[in-house]
């Protein structure tokens, strides 16, 4: 990975961090300013983080630190989320952040950590279904959320609509992974 571009993470106020899905066949060596999280939703690939080489399955989870530079190379048709949370975001939500060593790869966690690991996809599935199934309103309800009355925190509620039951998140998801992440080291 002789050669690594610089990939500029653009967020908003409305969603300080960036979830998304894809299909991946090659993404070349970078590097940004943010947290990545990659969870294989299908499918398999390898990532490659410095000099180190991951294989990916389904069901796998991988973090990768700011600055450090990685690749991702799809070994078969693939569905993967990523969840990029630049470093500002986790430094004003996290005291004391650059004391904590951030690493979690699924393939390395001993059946002692199993729980928090299951606690970890839960949090990124519902990530990706809240953005995927409610767009706009997903935006406005983090916007909400981020901005709680007495300076409290919002904690995670159940809310009833049309959809059923459904669970509704805000930066204290982000939180509580990144804690259950340091938690597994």
């Amino acid at each position: 990975m002789k050669h690594s571009i610089y990939e500029l993470v653009v967020t908003d106020d409305s969603l300080p961090f960036d979830v998304s899905l894809h299909s991946v066949n090659y993404v070349p060596s970078h590097w940004h300013n943010s947290v990545e999280i990659i969870f294989v939703l299908r499918g398999s690939l390898e990532a490659t983080v410095g000099p180190r080489k991951y294989a990916l399955q389904e069901g796998d989870v991988l973090l990768i630190n700011q600055c450090h530079v990685h690749e991702v190379i799809g070994l078969d048709h693939n569905i993967i989320a990523t969840v990029l949370i630049p470093v500002a975001y986790l430094r004003e939500h996290i005291n004391q952040l650059d004391g904590i060593q951030l690493d979690c790869y699924s393939g390395s966690v001993g059946s002692d950590k199993k729980k928090a690991l299951d606690h970890i996809r839960r949090l990124l599935a519902e990530m990706v279904q809240l953005r995927y199934k409610k767009g706009e309103a997903f935006k406005l309800e983090m916007e909400h959320r981020r901005c709680p009355r007495a300076g409290r925190a919002q904690p995670l509620v159940q809310r009833q609509d049309s959809y059923g039951p459904q669970l509704i998140w805000n930066a204290m998801s982000i939180r509580r992974t990144m804690s259950t992440i340091s938690a597994l080291a």
